[in-house]
């Protein structure tokens, strides 16, 4: 995208399909999540093109899921799916849900010590959020909160997600910068582990096919995202190395972060 033309956008609900054309039946690339910003090429159209600021993903988001920029948001979801009340209180009807890295504006108008008033109406378990800057250490214990969560081309949310968007999203909650695609984070992220079949693995740890990536949460068990089981699932990276022989072929790299965590 250009910078002629471009205007600041914010997503304005809790996910946003971004597609790889300007039709609502073309199909999803990515998703934004609420609060993220966005380079939005300045059109009355009801698809725009758009540039995620956060990993320079391009696509067309629909017009009517994004804002204007208000207040910055404060506070980042941390948990794999929560939901927005009416009232402080969990009998309180919801008003729907919100996904981990969402990012919210706090205003405490009138709230408890249990939950958080949101800019814009609603309330929020303040044990299902932080402030911005607080990160998770363990991108392990990120993925694991999305066990079950169904297998979505696209995906980036606990309705639905990839394998790169289970380890994007993972990744960014510890705040590691991280592409959207496998082959891009195979590109950027960590150091390769060369003769990584005489090392012992350890937690968070990438392992990379061509098309596919998952996470290892020991020397042995793996999580990922995968349209085999149309899930997310733990398994024994021996039994996903033979199955994926047969498609995505042989293992491509692993790779290591070392820096895994950082504030909590």
């Amino acid at each position: 995208m250009t910078e002629e033309g471009r205007v600041l956008r914010v997503i304005a609900t809790p996910i946003a399909p971004m597609r790889k054309a300007a039709d609502a039946n073309s199909g999803l690339v990515t998703e934004a999540l609420l609060g993220e910003r966005v380079q939005v090429e300045d059109s009355d159209d009801a698809f725009v093109k758009a540039e995620l600021e956060e990993d320079g993903y391009v696509g067309y988001l629909p017009r009517a899921m994004l804002g204007a920029p208000g207040r910055a948001p404060s506070h980042r979801i941390t948990v794999a799916k929560t939901f927005r009340f009416s009232g402080p209180d969990i009998k309180s009807p919801p008003l729907g849900a919100l996904y981990l890295n969402c990012r919210v504006a706090v205003s405490d108008g009138d709230a408890d010590d249990r939950f958080a008033q949101l800019d814009g109406g609603g309330y929020v378990l303040r044990s299902t959020m932080v402030p911005l800057g607080t990160l998770a250490a363990d991108p392990g214990a990120v993925a694991e909160g999305f066990v079950n969560a169904p297998y979505l081309w696209g995906g980036k949310s606990y309705e639905g997600l990839d394998c790169s968007g289970l380890v994007q999203l993972s990744l960014q909650a510890c705040g590691i910068a991280s592409p959207r695609d496998s082959h891009m984070i195979e590109a950027a992220v960590g150091r390769s582990l060369e003769g990584w079949r005489n090392v012992t693995l350890r937690r968070g740890d990438l392992v990379f096919w061509k098309g596919h990536v998952g996470m290892m949460l020991d020397g042995m068990l793996i999580i990922h995202a995968n349209g085999h089981h149309m899930k997310v699932v733990i398994e024994p990276l021996s039994e996903t190395i033979a199955r994926i022989a047969g498609g995505h072929g042989a293992v491509t790299s692993v790779r290591r972060i070392e820096a895994v965590g950082s504030r909590q």
